[in-house]
């Protein structure tokens, strides 16, 4: 671990094989003993001296909207706000290059009344408008992810398989923790974007 007065950087190399970009049970626990590295270092070391804990994937291919966590500050009484994760597809249609857009982040997604993994294809379908409300949820992540600190403080993240096959991954397996406990303000914020999808000032 190497640290100065702004920036605490935690390092390991693991020479594990590289993941499938798949929905498996395998994969989900993988990434959550990932994320959970990170968490235990708030929790010892950050979790008592700040009022929110921000979680950004850095492999978002472009950016984030730095107006749009801005945004979900404005909004009163939260315990978690998620992004908007947009990609948008390339289509050839008759030798004509068209873009599809969708809702990336499928996994993490889940609303209220749904306890297990929603269809994946049926997600990527979603379209939430920049300027819109906030969405309450089950669970989402979308690449940046703001927590307040509370909120953090008795949970961590893992995997889950149920009966039908179907795998919770990091994310829906600690917001239920978070629901147990009462913190139940889980929202995705319209206005917090950010983008699966190269531009040209990321490149």
């Amino acid at each position: 671990m190497k640290s100065n007065f702004n920036v605490t950087a935690i390092c390991e190399t693991l020479n594990l094989p590289k993941q499938k970009q798949d929905t498996s049970y395998e994969r989900a626990s993988a990434l959550s003993d990932c994320r959970n590295k990170y968490l235990k270092d708030i929790k010892q070391n950050w979790l008592s001296r700040v009022d929110y804990v921000i979680v950004i994937d850095p492999d978002i291919t472009g950016g984030w909207s730095y107006d749009g966590i801005a945004h979900s500050f404005c909004k009163p009484d939260w315990d978690f706000v998620g992004s908007n994760s947009i990609l948008y597809q390339q289509l050839e249609v008759e030798d004509e290059i068209l873009y599809r857009r969708l809702y990336f982040d499928s996994w993490a997604y889940r609303e209220l009344s749904h306890l297990e993994p929603h269809k994946m294809a049926t997600i990527n379908q979603l379209e939430f408008h920049r300027g819109r409300s906030l969405i309450k949820l089950r669970s989402c992540f979308g690449g940046v992810g703001i927590y307040r600190s509370e909120c953090l403080r008795d949970v961590e993240y893992g995997a889950t398989q149920h009966d039908s096959g179907l795998v919770d991954c990091d994310h829906p397996f600690l917001h239920n923790q978070m629901l147990d406990k009462g913190f139940d303000k889980i929202y995705l914020n319209p206005s917090q974007i950010t983008l699966y999808s190269p531009t040209d000032y990321c490149v």
